[in-house]
């Protein structure tokens, strides 16, 4: 009988305890894995029968688990809009192995170089990381005005890593996946700026 007891209690303190987490909670944390999301200069058009609006893509999506989403319940996505030309870009990812799609790590960079082949404009995107994509601002900032030189790529790829906590609810640890958010930064821009135009 006391054995009994003991392990009622026991079962209804952690129920206690995880019904308070659960329900008291405002804000859901859970990694947002998706390779179209990482999208850095589109528009989406929604609508609904209260008419249509344009969304940037990077306001679609909120940091949160739960909230994910500022698509009301009643509008539809009908239409991706890219503009003519915001740069060259890339995407690049981070998978367990060829065969799966969902990313582990993903990074999009859209980048425009002026004709001395110095970086104009520069967005960068991880994914993968959070209930939303992240911006890279500080990053993007540091490379505008600069040509990419491997010192350059290496303190974008830092400072990209700044603001990038990944959770550890996947099957590779968030240390693992923190420290290939600057391999891939580095990456994303090397690409871009081996592109031939």
């Amino acid at each position: 009988l006391v054995n009994i007891l003991c392990m009622f209690f026991f079962f209804f303190f952690y129920f206690c305890v995880f019904f308070f987490f659960f329900f008291k909670q405002k804000t859901a944390y859970e990694i947002y894995q998706c390779d179209w999301s990482s999208d850095v200069c589109s528009s989406d058009l929604l609508t609904s029968v209260r008419g249509e609006r344009m969304v940037p893509v990077e306001e679609l999506y909120n940091n949160d688990g739960i909230a994910y989403s500022t698509q009301a319940p009643d509008e539809i996505l009908v239409e991706l809009v890219l503009p003519k030309d915001c740069g060259r870009a890339t995407y690049q990812k981070l998978r367990r192995r060829g065969s799966i799609d969902v990313p582990l790590r993903g990074v999009a960079a859209v980048v425009s170089f002026d004709d001395a082949g110095v970086c104009a404009s520069a967005r960068i995107v991880v994914g993968a990381v959070a209930s939303a994509p992240l911006r890279a601002t500080e990053a993007e900032e540091f490379v505008v005005g600069r040509s990419f030189t491997k010192e350059v790529l290496e303190e974008a790829g830092r400072l990209a890593t700044q603001s990038v906590r990944p959770q550890d609810n996947t099957d590779t640890g968030s240390r693992y996946r923190k420290w290939m958010v600057p391999v891939f930064v580095e990456q994303a821009l090397r690409a871009v700026a081996d592109t031939s135009e």
